[in-house]
């Protein structure tokens, strides 16, 4: 008994009561039902992927929850998340199971990622599945969180995830691919922001010029074919904008699904070069994405019977003070419980995991759990009250430009011209862009594909001005040893083709 009630199996944990004779016939709505198969109010659940952050990067800064301002790096550039937890919960205590893509995107799909973590690890050798998942050996035999949907008869859509046939046509003027910048002058055309002469001459990305599949023939039939998937190259932004165009369809007729899966995954940055934003804008461009995704839903016929989780995939870009695997996350729902003080959403120190999560969806959904280790989760009741207060959110306007390169450039059309003199880059700067574009070349389509001890201190170097040591380190190192040190280490499928 002793040994079951360690493990969450003893009779005394009522998240193992699942099946239809512990479903009470005479319950009544409420946003988390007790039991799976009890009514919700909650129709539509929208999960929201995100790459690799900790809780104190974004919200260490935050005195209510439990944070490490020196290390809240990025707390200037997410005005948004900061918004959230005004009026939503501060989960503070939200940890990822997983060390990696790889095994992150399968624990938050299908509950688990056994051979990845029995077999591969540490080196990933056989197969690096992430949110591109391609390897039949790490799927669980119930499959995924859209198969037990379907199994309900409910309506699922992926955008982004569990895509592995990415087809990015080049642009038709040039021959050439699109840059970051293209895809971001597209965005200023799409919202107005620049006049129709101006777009006119610029090099507009069409929503036809990305094609997306999969291999796994679940997920194949409800992903959207012109959703970017992985790709930093593109910005959120984006995304946003043609997701919107896809939720306006679906509202007019009636159609939104039960289950949204979205990756928006530039929070995980390409590092620090000339041709992507640097770090800390890209953190810009995937806080004002997520604000305006959150603002599109809460103004909508949907929104009070909606909820919305975000979560990143894993932690392994950054530090936390508590424990590395500790991320942001976030409750989203006229249905979560009220603040406890002005402009301060209720603090929430229970300690969850992605599995958590999953556990919420299922019994918001009547979803069977897919493995034991959602099976034995606890709902994250205490997130959710039982009043709705349907006030729409407002997004915030970034604080930082989103066009910014890691080289001090503007990209995209805002930036023409509008340059910072070459000497403002000091030698560890100049250094750290220079082997930047080596060690990510190829890397802006693949997830994890950059070296992580690399890439980590790449974000916190530039993130700080180029003038605070990595955590434990004493001083700014140069990056040649980090090259040598990636190069050292054995090939993986991260390192050469996918197929």
């Amino acid at each position: 008994m002793t040994g079951n009630r360690s493990n969450h199996w003893s009779s005394l944990n009522p998240n193992i009561q699942v099946g239809p004779d512990y479903v009470d016939k005479s319950a009544q709505p409420v946003p988390v039902p007790k039991h799976i198969g009890e009514p919700s109010v909650i129709k539509h659940v929208f999960l929201i992927i995100k790459e690799n952050r900790t809780y104190d990067q974004i919200l260490g800064d935050l005195p209510q929850g439990n944070g490490d301002p020196g290390i809240a790096i990025f707390a200037n550039a997410t005005p948004n998340q900061h918004a959230l937890v005004k009026r939503f919960p501060l989960l503070d205590n939200v940890s990822a199971p997983s060390r990696q893509s790889a095994d992150g995107h399968p624990w938050i799909v299908s509950s688990g990622s056994f051979y990845s973590n029995d077999v591969q690890s540490p080196d990933w050798i056989r197969s690096y599945p992430g949110g591109n998942s391609n390897d039949s050996l790490t799927y669980t035999p119930r499959g995924f969180l859209w198969s037990a949907a379907q199994r309900r008869g409910l309506s699922v859509k992926l955008f982004g995830e569990w895509s592995n046939g990415t087809s990015l046509a080049n642009s038709s003027v040039t021959g050439k691919a699109y840059s970051w910048g293209d895809f971001y002058n597209t965005h200023l055309c799409n919202q107005g922001s620049l006049s129709a002469a101006i777009c006119a001459t610029l090099d507009q990305v069409p929503y036809t010029a990305d094609t997306e599949n999969s291999s796994v023939p679940s997920a194949d039939g409800i992903l959207d074919r012109h959703y970017p998937s992985f790709n930093t190259t593109i910005p959120d932004q984006y995304r946003v904008d043609y997701w919107q165009g896809v939720f306006r369809q679906q509202l007019d007729s009636n159609t939104v699904p039960n289950l949204t899966i979205m990756w928006v995954p530039d929070d995980h940055t390409n590092g620090t070069n000339a041709t992507n934003p640097a770090p800390i804008n890209y953190q810009a461009d995937n806080d004002l994405a997520l604000g305006r995704i959150v603002e599109t839903i809460s103004n909508s016929k949907v929104w009070g019977e909606s909820a919305i989780f975000v979560e990143e995939d894993d932690t392994q870009d950054g530090v936390d003070h508590v424990d590395s695997h500790r991320m942001p996350a976030y409750v989203i729902s006229p249905w979560t419980v009220r603040p406890q003080a002005a402009d301060q959403g209720k603090v929430i120190h229970t300690t969850y995991t992605q599995e958590n999560i999953n556990r919420t969806i299922e019994n918001i959904l009547g979803l069977e759990p897919l493995t034991q280790f959602d099976l034995v989760a606890s709902p994250m009741f205490d997130a959710f009250g039982t009043v709705a207060d349907l006030t729409p959110f407002s997004h915030v306007p970034a604080t930082l430009p989103l066009n910014l390169s890691g080289a001090n450039t503007y990209l995209g059309y805002s930036g023409l011209g509008a340059t910072y003199a070459e000497q403002r880059l000091d030698p560890v700067q100049k250094a750290w862009i220079e082997a930047n574009d080596g060690m990510m070349k190829g890397a802006q389509t693949r997830a994890d594909a950059a070296d992580p001890d690399f890439l980590n201190h790449s974000i916190w170097y530039s993130a700080t001005g180029w003038k605070r040591p990595y955590p434990g380190e004493r001083e700014v190192l140069m990056p040649a040893a980090f090259v040598k040190a990636a190069a050292e280490k054995p090939k993986t499928d991260r390192d050469g083709d996918d197929d």
